[in-house]
């Protein structure tokens, strides 16, 4: 008997940690992520703001005709940004085939598929630049879905955000 009841006092914290961690509720910030063959398409909600963001490491460097950067196919022309503090909700879907958004740093890692909407969130607590990639085999270039995020504190998003729309793929 004391097992069970050792079992049913863990049980009960557990679920709520379980619980709480997938409750995208109450967010501050919310971005509808889209993954295409080969990019991320980002989407602010109650913004209008929304652009791609494709690989920037050069033909060069992949070829072996440049020397490669320190963040070798980890780089994009424009970068996902987030408030630093918040609660931000990421909405993920694909446009083709079966994505998968994965920063390690937020420990969000969801795939992204065609015809659904996935939802995770996280809070970031200090400025940075944080990487991460499609972790799915989603086709011939899946290395070309970096995935880069600058969180800021929350006076430079809007121009910063806005600026990165100002340059569609």
């Amino acid at each position: 008997m004391i097992p069970f009841i050792i079992l049913i006092a863990m049980a009960v914290p557990a679920t709520d940690t379980l619980i709480a961690m997938e409750d995208t509720s109450k967010s501050e910030v919310t971005i509808l992520l889209t993954g295409s063959q080969w990019k991320w398409h980002y989407s602010y909600f109650d913004q209008d703001v929304e652009y791609y963001s494709n690989l920037a490491t050069s033909a060069e460097q992949i070829s072996n005709q440049r020397q490669k950067r320190d963040n070798y196919l980890l780089e994009v022309d424009y970068p996902l940004v987030l408030p630093v503090g918040q609660k931000v909700r990421f909405l993920i879907t694909s446009q083709d085939v079966i994505h998968s958004w994965w920063v390690p740093a937020f420990a969000v890692k969801k795939d992204a598929n065609p015809g659904f909407i996935n939802e995770a969130w996280t809070r970031i607590d200090k400025p940075g630049i944080y990487r991460g990639q499609c972790a799915e085999l989603c086709g011939k270039d899946h290395e070309s879905m970096p995935i880069v995020v600058i969180a800021k504190l929350q006076r430079g998003i809007r121009r910063m955000a806005t600026t990165n729309q100002d340059h569609p793929a």
